[in-house]
């Protein structure tokens, strides 16, 4: 049936607690006047339980369960069927909803005979539930769009200022639900049907912690048009500005408004810049990196202080949150071909190299109008004043920080096909993110395909470096190749590589005392694993 998956209705509740989710046991406070008074506290905050029904025409609720007196109270049968009744037939009524199916889990106070024969009444033998027409698997929260999207979405939000009753808590969760856009549904609709597929080929075993991620080649063979835009300039353009795009925030970014409420994300990032100057306190070499960080930003004009009154008071826009993280072995993010095919096209190659692109993510600015959604705060010591900035640039760590790079050099590769074919075509093959490995038949060709993509990159402002090469150049003098690595082992597309020998390497950590078979295998299937070798 076609667009199937458009006409389910799928049903949920959940528990919302005040002041977030609070699971500990009793809290007893000792008076040091008395040893035997003490004061306990609840096991659980209070907390409001919540149903919605949500399709790809819309969401129906939320509906708080609370009984005759108006107090908030959990779901039974009883209460289910009166919401059934009093509520959710009523709301149907108000939607074009001819053949929808309804889906519910199978709950004990869904599932009563009772509950079923009503729902029967309504939808026939459209009802996909536990002891009904069409059986709903046990288990299956990957399914269910409410629980892999609307409730976790929902407690992101409702909780950011803070409700301190559950009137305000209440008011929260209509207004966050009220203010889902029918193009977010229609997203996460579709993306049930690739949960589906997942889950069959899988034979049921439940999604990966990655909460399936549609990989970045099929999202850039999917999207039409570009959302960003691609500018050729003159030769005497500053290059710092050959590059801009648009962040895609949900449908059309020109249709958002010009006030977005995305909660109180200021106080936030104030509460995590403390903290993190606390840690910088106490950890030098970190304090240092980070410091050196944040003024080569400045330094390379990458973001720019707020000085104006009312753009410093605005609400306008979002304030992204500190993480310093030390790397000490930079691994890539996420890859724009299969790694391991990567790797085995660079090595049907007699001479192949690898290379870095410098600064990838800063070389390509965001649009003027949609960089007060990065801000951030800055002091330069604990105690010294806070300043505002905007970052010009993608962002590390950003939802559309991978894609947006990526599409650029997809982008680039076909503007620059005339003028550098061969170049062009090792971007779209053989990059892995921010990172090359390619290679040749013959040492002629190799340096003309490392002039072809050095022009290529310096005609959109972006450069290469940490060129390492799979013979020693000493024994190649006519050839003109960098060897700029330092080391003759670096990390190339997360796998070390010797460019001495031209040989991978892989760590192992083997234990001294080996008493079972499984361990001697382990660091075998952890190599074969992990650099996704079957």
């Amino acid at each position: 049936m076609v667009d199937f998956h458009k006409r389910i209705l799928f049903s949920d509740e959940a528990h919302f607690w005040l002041n977030d989710y609070v699971n500990k046991q009793n809290c007893r406070i000792w008076s040091e006047a008395n040893t035997q008074v003490y004061v306990e506290t609840p096991l659980h905050p209070e907390k409001l339980t919540v149903w919605c029904a949500l399709w790809a025409g819309g969401i129906i609720g939320p509906y708080f369960f609370k009984n005759d007196e108006g107090h908030n109270v959990t779901v039974n049968g009883d209460r289910y069927r009166a919401m059934i009744t009093n509520f959710f037939i009523p709301e149907l009524n108000n939607h074009d909803v001819q053949e929808l199916w309804f889906q519910q889990d199978g709950a004990t106070c869904h599932t009563a005979r009772a509950t079923i024969d009503l729902l029967k009444d309504t939808f026939g033998d459209r009802l996909i539930s536990r002891f009904g027409p069409v059986n709903w698997p046990p288990r299956s929260c990957d399914l269910t769009p409410l629980d892999y999207f609307l409730w976790g979405y929902v407690k992101s939000l409702v909780y950011a200022d803070k409700p301190q009753t559950l009137d305000h808590l209440e008011d929260n969760i209509r207004r966050v639900i009220a203010d889902i856009r029918p193009q977010m549904l229609e997203k996460v609709i579709e993306n049930w049907t690739s949960r589906l597929d997942y889950i069959r080929a899988s034979c049921g075993s439940h999604i990966p912690e990655i909460i399936f991620k549609i990989t970045i080649k099929e999202i850039i063979e999917e999207i039409s048009p570009l959302k960003c835009a691609y500018y050729n300039l003159p030769d005497d353009t500053d290059l710092k500005d050959a590059l801009d795009v648009t962040i895609d925030l949900e449908a059309e970014t020109q249709e958002l408004e010009e006030n977005v409420n995305l909660g109180d994300s200021r106080s936030i990032a104030s509460k995590r810049l403390d903290q993190l100057w606390r840690r910088l306190d106490r950890d030098f070499k970190l304090n240092n990196l980070y410091t050196k960080f944040i003024e080569e930003y400045l330094s390379l004009d990458h973001m720019e202080e707020i000085t104006n009154i009312d753009d410093i008071a605005s609400e306008e826009g979002f304030f992204l949150q500190h993480h310093g993280v030390r790397a000490g072995n930079r691994s890539r993010g996420v890859i724009q071909d299969d790694l391991f095919s990567i790797m085995l096209r660079a090595r049907k190659h007699a001479y192949f190299f690898s290379c870095d692109m410098s600064h990838m993510f800063r070389q390509i600015e965001i649009h003027s109008h949609q960089r007060h959604f990065q801000k951030i705060l800055w002091k330069k010591g604990l105690n010294e004043p806070v300043q505002i900035f905007k970052l010009k640039t993608v962002t590390y760590g950003t939802t559309p920080a991978c894609y947006l790079s990526t599409r650029v050099l997809k982008q680039l590769s076909l503007d620059e096909r005339e003028n550098f074919p061969k170049a062009a075509d090792v971007i779209l093959h053989d990059v892995y993110l921010d990172g090359i490995l390619s290679g040749c038949s013959s040492l002629n060709e190799l340096e003309s395909l490392k002039t072809e993509l050095t022009q290529l990159f310096k005609s959109a402002g972006m450069s290469l470096h940490k060129w390492c090469f799979s013979h020693s150049t000493n024994n190649f003098p006519d050839i003109h190749f960098d060897q700029s690595c330092e080391e003759s082992i670096t990390k190339t597309l997360g796998v070390l590589w010797n460019s001495s020998s031209d040989t991978f390497c892989f760590k192992v950590l083997l234990r001294l005392i080996i008493s079972l078979r499984r361990e001697m295998c382990s660091p075998r299937s952890h190599v074969f694993s992990t650099h996704l070798v079957s």
